[in-house]
């Protein structure tokens, strides 16, 4: 690989003219008469050593000098998948790969420029003569910049969308690597780097359904059931990660019996043989006549379907059986928005993922629905084949 020097992508004469106006600042440089020198230092950084800084990087990628983040496979995250995809030089959802390169230089480039650039001023404001240094600080700064380091503690931190941890971002001679700190008492916090992470893209439960007649809204406003099921309080788990949303499901569902998954979009519900589609339905490119069961209302933060009967012996543990009945029925006759379905009783099937890509990440051949549907989860009365199916014994949620 070609070594490149950032000094072959700034010039002297720009550093120069960047320093002499950065060496006007003065105590006064944010009161209103002083705008225009901020304005003016700031546009001028940009045009030079922020242009420069985008240069070099883009060449330093071609030439084969970047390599995505270690540690940041199967993650994602706001600046981690920004960075894997400036260095492949792809797009990234709905950016191009030209939004995806700005984004990058918008993230780092302050952490990058800013640090050497302000120790250059304050060694030459405190010069003898600042202008027979400029050439040293300007060696400086271009060192600074092809070194390619930047230390957990200046702070780019990213949350990684799937596991919810958050995770420092630490450059050196250009590779990136993500990781967390660790405080021993008596020692140096220090930084460990973290590894790939890997869980499977779709999860699978099993529900019990004992009487088949369901319940589905975004949440149930009893105030006996909200007591009972959210008595730890409510967000217990991230909802901005996948595994934090798989584990607020299982635990509504292991603890108390009734499905909630993290979703919205007042999503359709389809009846395909025997099953339950859950999705967004794009009703202009809809086959004509199709039919759905209804849609689930949502404002709340999940969509959640209960067997009736689980729902009266959830409030029951709080009033009795006979008045959970009777706020079931007054809840139903004051909130018509809850759907009402009808499947058989017994053990169903539920297929969700804690990402926001079910209905591009759940193939299989045992169930379809139309091209306009986008499946949010599936409750099925049979167990479903599905692609990237895991071993029977293989771990459903890997702990970060």
């Amino acid at each position: 690989m070609t070594t490149l020097h950032f000094r072959d992508f700034l010039s002297f004469d720009d550093f120069v003219r960047v320093q002499e106006l950065r060496l006007q600042e003065n105590d006064r440089t944010l009161w209103p008469e002083d705008q225009d020198w901020f304005r003016s230092t700031v546009k001028l950084e940009g045009e030079t050593i922020e242009a420069a800084f985008e240069r070099f990087l883009v060449a330093l990628r071609d030439a084969g000098g970047l390599a995505p983040a270690a540690g940041s496979g199967g993650r994602k995250g706001s600046f981690m998948s920004a960075w894997n995809a400036f260095v492949a030089g792809e797009p990234l959802g709905y950016l191009d790969a030209d939004a995806v390169r700005d984004q990058v230089m918008k993230t780092i480039a302050g952490q990058m420029i800013s640090l050497p650039l302000l120790h250059s001023t304050r060694a030459l404001k405190e010069a003898a003569d600042p202008r027979a240094g400029m050439r040293a600080a300007y060696d400086r700064v271009c060192d600074a910049l092809t070194a390619g380091k930047l230390p957990w503690y200046l702070g780019l931190r990213d949350q990684c969308a799937v596991s919810g941890e958050y995770l420092y971002i630490v450059l050196d001679g250009w590779k990136a690597t993500l990781g967390k700190t660790v405080r021993v008492p008596g020692q140096d916090t220090r930084f460990e780097p973290a590894s790939d992470f890997s869980m499977a893209p779709i999860v699978h439960r099993e529900v019990e359904f004992p009487t088949g007649e369901l319940l589905a809204a975004d949440w149930f406003r009893i105030t006996e059931f909200q007591d009972t099921v959210d008595a730890a309080g409510i967000y217990r788990h991230d909802p901005n990660s996948a595994v934090g949303r798989i584990a607020e499901t299982d635990e509504y569902l292991n603890d108390h019996g009734f499905v909630t998954v993290n979703g919205g979009g007042s999503p359709h519900v389809l009846n395909q043989d025997g099953a339950l589609v859950i999705g967004r339905l794009d009703e202009d490119e809809a086959p004509r006549g199709l039919r759905t069961l209804g849609r689930i209302d949502t404002t709340y933060r999940g969509l959640t379907v209960i067997d009736r009967s689980r729902l009266e012996a959830i409030i029951a543990g709080k009033v009795g059986a006979e008045e959970a009945r009777e706020k079931v029925d007054a809840y139903l006759r004051e909130n018509r928005e809850v759907l009402r379905l009808t499947v058989e009783p017994g053990t169903h099937h539920l297929y969700f993922s804690g990402g926001r890509a079910f209905h591009r990440e759940f193939k299989t051949d045992d169930l379809s629905w139309p091209q306009a549907m986008k499946p949010i989860f599936v409750l099925s009365p049979r167990p479903l084949a599905y692609e990237g199916q895991p071993e029977p014994d293989a771990p459903a949620l890997p702990q970060p």
